[in-house]
C-alpha cells in the first residue's frame, strides 16, 4: 500500500493470514486503492501462479515472519524466476542477516533498523 500511496500504478499484495484479510481489505478501501489485487495463501504457491501468468515486477517488497528461513527461501525463489524485471529491486525485511546464494540477482545493500534488517537485492 505504501507503493500505491507514492504513485505506483498497481500492486499485488500476498498474505497467508486469513485473519488479516478484513484489515487489509479495509485499508485498501480507505486509501481507495482500486489498482491493488489481494491474494491469500502460501506465498510460494502464489508466486508460481504469478509466474505462470508471465507477470514481472519493478519492485517487490517482502516482510515474511522473522527468523523462520522464509526471507532466504523467498529471495532464492525470486532469483530463480522471472518475477523481478531487469533493473528491478527486491526488498526483504528480516530479523537477521540473510546468507544468500543468488544466481541472477545481486545483494546490493543491507540496512539495520532496530531489530529489522532490510536487504536490497537487484536484478542487473
Amino acid at each position: 500500500m505504501e507503493a500505491l500511496s507514492r504513485g505506483a500504478a498497481s500492486a499485488i499484495l500476498i498474505d497467508n493470514a486469513l485473519g488479516a484479510k478484513q484489515c487489509i481489505t479495509k485499508n485498501l478501501k480507505t486509501f481507495e486503492a482500486t489498482s491493488a489485487n489481494l491474494l491469500f495463501g502460501d506465498v510460494f504457491q502464489q508466486l508460481k501462479k504469478l509466474q505462470q501468468r508471465n507477470l514481472s515486477f519493478d519492485l517487490i517488497y517482502a516482510d515474511p515472519p522473522y527468523n523462520k528461513g522464509l526471507g532466504q527461501k523467498l529471495a532464492e525463489a525470486i532469483d530463480q524466476s522471472d518475477l523481478l524485471r531487469t533493473g528491478g529491486i527486491l526488498f526483504i525485511e528480516e530479523g537477521e542477516e540473510l546468507s544468500l546464494d543468488l544466481k541472477t540477482c545481486i545483494l546490493q545493500n543491507i540496512r539495520p533498523y532496530g531489530r529489522t534488517i532490510l536487504h536490497q537485492i537487484t536484478r542487473p
